[in-house]
């Protein structure tokens, strides 16, 4: 092994052969195994197709890079296992298919998946996975299966697809032979390829700040390391003898994010979180701060806990049916709906820091608050100058540590940043929208403020399928709007004083009907909105859009108060 420095060894191997001359182990702080179909596919045609152009010609498949084990004999892969991964299972196929056709040839590839421990008495693995996938990943090894276990996990899940494929793709090699014999020797030249033709880089690190720069600069096979990653490699490699307890922490803290999305939201939320902890945080600063911030193992332990806690919160804000809106919180669910709804990201850390730190009671007015304030901001904020970032940011912040504990703290802190009822009423009397969600949303808040009903939101039906939203100047006015030009149609399809809520029975009926025809349907309504459209007299014109929308203004300022 040659060496690069007094910290860096690195060798030339086939991808087989690092399997058979060294002792491989995934650290428990490395993810589990998570290529996909594509990506198991992708390196198979590569090495056939490397094959059939000259198998005598080697194929460099990039780095992977480890740290020595403190027993001497063994290597922490820090960047490698998934290529490591499926090659082997690529090997037990091949060995089983061996097996009762060319001995000599299975007992070949045995002997580079596993070797004999003398002091234990054992024959083990040359490549030894992460906890979770370990036990199936040995299975998956053996020289015959018995279906006695089934994935567990969706990481085991991705380990048994690469086992299918491996199938697959020995079946395609075989495929053009009939003798066994033939058969055998075709699979021969892809374990002798295997063994020596496919070359990659060993590259052993002495210690673990080393590896880690290394596992950001590189990937595994096109799989982009992910922050997440990096920063849960960091956590448990501070976290010294007390790994335990973090893996613990981390491992809760992904299951609650997982019950949230199938998406990997890990580093969405740890950034949230770290905005309520230290202030605002890019998504580019998390992984940094993290570095910055853990210098001990009980800042490792300390970390874990929190994130663990935060990801509780996490799961109320995301989910209006959480535990956390039960009892006397129950109203809130409406709060939590309206503000995924909006999904106005400055929002969310303001959202987790009032959830984990506000009592239940300042809980439920905080949330009714920020409804109002998402709500202005979205047809307001351009109207002001300066953005709303780094003050949303600097609130949770205050919130988390102590200083704002209550929601009339939290009104004043932000009334920088809050439209008054001048400017949000102004904004409001041109606003179009193209978003249907949106409108609709916005046409239910003036209904319930003219109605003065402050639970409209359990009478106005918000199911698209049953109650649609009606542009009155349509989409395709087909001549039957004179008054409005195809020069002024783009100003005022989208204002909200051209869109009004009806029945879906009756708004299929009417498509682009003239008002008159329209006039006697929305005067059915039971909406006031809908039915007083009836008043006006004539043909539809801008002149009725800028009436109807200023009207809607001023009771937008009472739907939502601030």
């Amino acid at each position: 092994m040659a060496n690069f420095n007094s910290n860096m060894k690195f060798n030339i191997y086939g991808l087989g052969g690092v399997i058979a001359n060294n002792k491989l182990i995934i650290p428990a702080n490395q993810r589990e195994y998570s290529w996909t179909e594509l990506q198991i596919e992708a390196l198979f045609q590569d090495i056939g197709k490397a094959i059939d152009l000259d198998n005598s010609t080697s194929y460099f498949v990039g780095t992977i890079v480890g740290i020595p084990h403190e027993s001497g004999s063994k290597i922490e892969i820090i960047d490698g296992q998934q290529r490591l991964a499926t090659v082997s299972i690529f090997l037990a196929e091949m060995m089983r298919f061996f097996n009762n056709k060319d001995n000599m040839l299975a007992k070949s590839v045995e002997e580079i998946l596993f070797s004999v421990d003398r002091g234990k008495r054992e024959v083990l693995p040359n490549l030894r996975l992460g906890r979770n996938d370990n036990d199936y990943f040995i299975y998956l090894l053996g020289k015959s299966l018995d279906d006695s276990k089934s994935p567990s996990s969706p990481s085991t899940e991705k380990l048994a697809t690469a086992r299918r494929i491996a199938q697959d793709r020995i079946k395609k090699i075989i495929a053009p032979y009939n003798k066994e014999k033939d058969q055998c020797d075709q699979l021969n030249q892809w374990l002798d390829y295997i063994e020596h033709g496919v070359q990659i880089l060993l590259l052993t690190v002495n210690s673990n700040a080393s590896a880690y720069k290394m596992f950001e600069t590189l990937n595994d096979r096109g799989l982009k390391t992910t922050q997440s990653d990096l920063v849960k490699n960091y956590l448990f490699g501070a976290s010294g003898e007390r790994f335990e307890e973090v893996e613990i922490r981390w491992n809760s803290m992904k299951a609650i994010l997982n019950g949230i999305s199938d998406k990997d939201i890990t580093i969405d939320f740890l950034r949230y979180a770290l905005t309520c902890m230290v202030g605002y945080t890019k998504e580019t600063e998390v992984y940094e701060f993290t570095e910055k911030y853990i210098s001990s193992e009980q800042k490792a332990v300390n970390y874990a806990i929190q994130m663990e806690s935060l990801a509780q919160s996490f799961a109320a804000v995301k989910m209006p049916e959480h535990d956390k809106w039960n009892g006397q919180l129950k109203s809130s669910r409406a709060a939590v709906r309206t503000l995924i709804m909006f999904s106005v990201k400055p929002i969310i850390p303001l959202q987790l820091a009032i959830v984990q730190k506000f009592t239940d009671k300042e809980c439920k007015q905080a949330f009714e608050f920020l409804v109002s304030l998402t709500a202005r901001l979205l047809i307001a904020s351009s109207t002001r100058s300066g953005g709303q970032i780094y003050p949303l940011a600097s609130v949770a912040e205050n919130i988390y540590n102590g200083s704002i504990t209550t929601t009339k703290q939290l009104k004043e802190n932000l009334k920088t940043i809050t439209p008054n009822d001048k400017e949000f009423s102004e904004a409001f009397s041109t606003f179009k929208s193209t978003k249907e969600e949106f409108s609709r949303y916005y046409i239910r808040g003036i209904e319930t403020a003219i109605t003065e009903d402050r639970e409209a939101y359990y009478i106005l039906n918000d199911n698209p399928a049953e109650i649609t939203l009606e542009h009155i100047y349509p989409k395709k006015p087909q001549g039957n709007y004179p008054l409005i030009n195809d020069d002024d149609s783009s100003l005022y399809l989208n204002r909200l004083g051209n869109q009004t809520l009806l029945q879906q029975s009756v708004n299929s009926e009417l498509k682009s009907a003239a008002f008159e025809e329209k006039k006697k349907r929305f005067k059915e309504s039971p909406y006031v909105l809908t039915s007083e459209l009836a008043q006006y007299e004539g043909d539809w014109k801008a002149e009725y859009i800028n009436d109807r929308q200023r009207r809607m203004s001023i009771y937008a300022i009472k739907a939502w108060p601030v």
